[in-house]
């Protein structure tokens, strides 16, 4: 065999293993953010509970539901569900929590005959 052969082979196998180290530590970082970020996530959900269990104002809960409508659905349902378990028979709350919990929808047509979905 040619010293050019060589030479190619050894240039292959080199960069082939430089492309899988690089592989492999592109997707040790992503996996490290994506811990990073569902642990974060976990810790606003956390302190969501903690600071939605202390309201007693669920006319509050559904304005900061509305205003942060774009959050992750995770928030939104711990803000609903509260304003639910504070007012139960107010037909908009009702409305909202039927989002999470589809069996709300015949409690919706209780509280208000009228309600066309």
């Amino acid at each position: 065999m040619s010293k050019r052969f060589w030479f190619y082979l050894t240039a292959i196998v080199v960069i082939a293993g430089l492309y899988t180290w690089r592989l492999a530590v592109v997707n040790g970082v992503n996996n490290q953010i994506g811990r990073i970020e569902a642990a974060g996530q976990a810790e606003r959900v956390g302190n969501l509970h903690r600071w939605v269990d202390a309201q007693k104002d669920e006319r509050k809960l559904i304005s900061l539901a509305k205003k942060l409508r774009y959050l992750d659905n995770a928030s939104l349902q711990v803000l609903i569900d509260r304003a639910y378990a504070l007012n139960p028979n107010s037909r908009d709350i009702t409305i909202l929590a039927s989002q999470f919990h589809p069996e709300f929808k015949s409690k919706i047509l209780e509280l208000d005959p009228l309600y066309k979905p």
